[in-house]
């Protein structure tokens, strides 16, 4: 943001500048940590070659995936759902076995 900008046009200006550093970091910090994670992977696979007896651990052949497939999506919904009702169920279980008493 320019000297101008701040003093001269909207105010509301400074708080989207604001904002568009604050998505700028966050994309950076991000982009950092996908690179350690790869970095992570490669020492592990070289270190497992030397350390292991057996075959050593592979690096990945493709990237990894950075979104969830809507199938992902759809198991990681089913499973939640799944987890609600075995939790519903032993409440309903503690609520029958305290009733009966």
């Amino acid at each position: 943001m320019t000297y101008k900008q701040f003093w001269e046009d909207n105010p509301y200006l400074a708080v989207v500048y604001r904002k568009r550093h604050k998505l700028i970091c966050e994309e950076k910090n991000q982009q950092m940590w996908l690179q350690g994670l790869y970095n992570y992977k490669a020492f592990r696979s070289v270190l497992s070659a030397f350390f292991t007896k057996g075959s050593p651990e592979q690096y990945c052949e493709r990237p990894l995936p950075l979104f969830k497939t809507p199938e992902e999506k759809r198991k990681s919904q089913e499973e939640q759902i799944d987890d609600i009702v075995a939790k519903l169920n032993q409440l309903s279980a503690m609520y029958s076995e305290s009733g009966e008493k």
